[in-house]
């Protein structure tokens, strides 16, 4: 009896209509609502890891430098730019940061305070009404949920709350029941007041997952977590990686301690591959990962005698952490040939690469097809792995004005008008190998795009030139570019310089993006542009045709 009176003292209370009448508005979704992506204000390597009404998180280990990597993020945000790896962009009502440590003192508070204004290169005399941070190590669980809940409460421009760390505000950290309260807390208050918050908790010293009930639940709801692990090879640097994200995953970095005591990027750093599990079976392997491993070991080279097929397969498969000795990779060979992703098409030569050099492509049916007419009777045999039927690098294209902030930051940084860019640029959006990509555009007469990013230089094809003609009469003058970057850059010169009468179109463009272009000029010009080549040829020593 008593058992019963209990459950029954558990169940929730039955909703009044009135109160269910004012939740429903809520909480029903209906296909014929429009609702507004997610703005993205965090990037690493230009993939998102926070958005507005989202939370992120931050893992690692005690002095594994957290606190540091926190520091880089808060500063990108403070001033919109892009710190150790980390970009940033809140919007305009959105500029506030309020940090909020629960562990350390305040003289190590003020450290990190200070630390953050000279990463964002701002100065450390003077407050600043954006960047708000408060102290709570001596508050109880409840009196700091309390005290954030009443500052975002009074302070609508909040876009960035830092949590340092997020097990204080709550008193077991193997509690379910207390887990799921906290973690539905956070996103209440990132949805309600629409801001991103990004906490910090540490992981267990043993092994590598998050302590208690609350990491669990983190790694489940969280939109990124982020892990920060000292580096094996160097106590003094250490390593960044996405242990889950919700966008593609992005390059892990490195960054050490400067002599200023701030964190700087470790350029070049290589990250050790993770012990491989020897007791990992051959036919366990996925195809992906053999054709992975078969890629990393022949490349686009063919490979000759068995002893260098087997010291390629032994390099190749290291690449993805299966490292054996050769009786297991005699076995794989065999195993690799009888799935025919190994062929061996014959004895003796090796002109494939030669033909690459000669005729400047790594295309082989193009370059078997040159060598068929030039040469009939040669027929270039090897090892080589069996390729899978080529497709297209850049899939799912779409293509929309340019408006995305890392995009117009790179342009920034580049010196180029955004203005000026966004009339002349398109932005892309595309998957390459699976991944999705967002890049600027800059479309050539054939329709393909020559394709940029702050990490990637390449093009859509097909590639070719571009022309820009002006409308009216046929202009005299038509400037040529090396690559778009370089057109950009002149017409953002010839602005800054005459604003009142750039004569943007006083002259037609061709952007030659390394194609082919073919002048043709008045006689009276011929001399001049022939002794204009004489001289470029004896100042670089280069043959011009």
């Amino acid at each position: 009896m008593e058992g019963t009176r209990k459950t029954e003292a558990m169940q929730p209370s039955a909703m009044k209509k009135e109160d269910f009448a004012a939740l429903w508005k809520s909480i029903h979704l209906k296909v014929t609502d429009t609702y507004d992506v997610p703005p993205e204000i965090l990037w690493v390597n230009g993939s998102t890891i926070g958005t507005l009404g989202n939370f992120s998180a931050s893992t690692g280990k005690a002095k594994s430098k957290k606190t540091f990597n926190i520091s880089a993020i808060v500063a990108a945000a403070l001033t919109n730019d892009e710190v150790l790896h980390y970009s940033a962009c809140l919007p305009p009502n959105k500029r506030k940061i309020l940090y909020v440590d629960t562990e350390q003192s305040k003289y190590h508070c003020h450290k990190v305070m200070e630390r953050i204004l000279r990463l964002a290169g701002l100065p450390t005399d003077q407050d600043r009404d954006d960047f708000v941070f408060i102290v709570l190590r001596e508050q109880t669980p409840d009196m700091r949920k309390r005290i954030i809940g009443y500052m975002l409460e009074n302070m609508p421009d909040v876009g960035l709350l830092i949590i340092d760390g997020i097990r204080d505000l709550m008193y077991d950290i193997n509690s379910p029941s207390e887990s799921t309260d906290l973690i539905n807390l956070l996103m209440r208050w990132s949805s309600g007041y629409n801001l991103h918050i990004h906490t910090v908790l540490h992981l267990n010293k043993g092994d590598d997952n998050v302590r208690g009930h609350i990491g669990t639940e983190l790694n489940n709801k969280a939109e990124t977590v982020l892990q920060v692990t000292k580096s094996a090879q160097d106590s003094n640097i250490s390593e960044v990686k996405a242990m889950h994200i919700r966008d593609r995953d992005f390059e892990p970095f490195a960054f050490r301690i400067n002599d200023s005591a701030l964190p700087e990027v470790v350029d070049g750093y290589v990250f050790q591959q993770s012990k491989p599990d020897k007791s990992f079976p051959l036919t366990e392997l996925t195809e992906q990962q053999h054709r992975t491993a078969l890629e990393n070991a022949f490349g686009k080279r063919t490979v000759q005698g068995y002893a260098n097929v087997i010291a390629a397969l032994k390099q190749g498969y290291a690449s993805i952490g299966y490292e054996r000795g050769r009786n297991v990779l005699v076995s794989l060979n065999k195993f690799l040939v009888n799935k025919r992703m190994i062929i061996k098409e014959g004895k003796g030569g090796n002109i494939i690469a030669l033909a690459g050099e000669l005729y400047g492509s790594d295309h082989v049916p193009y370059l078997l097809e040159r060598m068929g007419e030039q040469a009939p009777h040669v027929r270039p045999v090897s090892f080589s792995f069996r390729q899978q039927r080529s497709e297209p690098s850049f899939r799912q294209l779409e293509v929309r004005d340019l408006t995305h902030p890392a995009l117009l930051r790179y342009l920034q940084g580049r010196g180029i008008n955004t203005g000026l860019a966004k009339r002349e640029c398109r932005e892309l959006r595309f998957t390459h190998n699976g991944k999705p990509y967002f890049a600027i555009g800059f479309p050539n007469v054939a329709g393909g795009y020559e394709v940029r990013n702050s990490f990637f230089k390449g093009c859509i094809a097909p590639k070719d030139i571009t022309h820009i003609r002006q409308q009216g009469e046929q202009r005299e003058k038509c400037l040529v570019f090396e690559g778009f970057m370089d057109y950009l850059s002149f017409l953002t010169l010839r602005v800054k310089n005459c604003p009142a009468m750039p004569n943007l179109d006083r002259q037609d463009y061709i952007i030659a993006e390394s194609g082919n272009v073919l002048l043709i000029c008045k006689r009276e010009d011929e001399q001049r542009i022939k002794q204009f080549v004489a001289d470029a040829q004896m100042k670089y020593e280069k043959e011009f045709n």
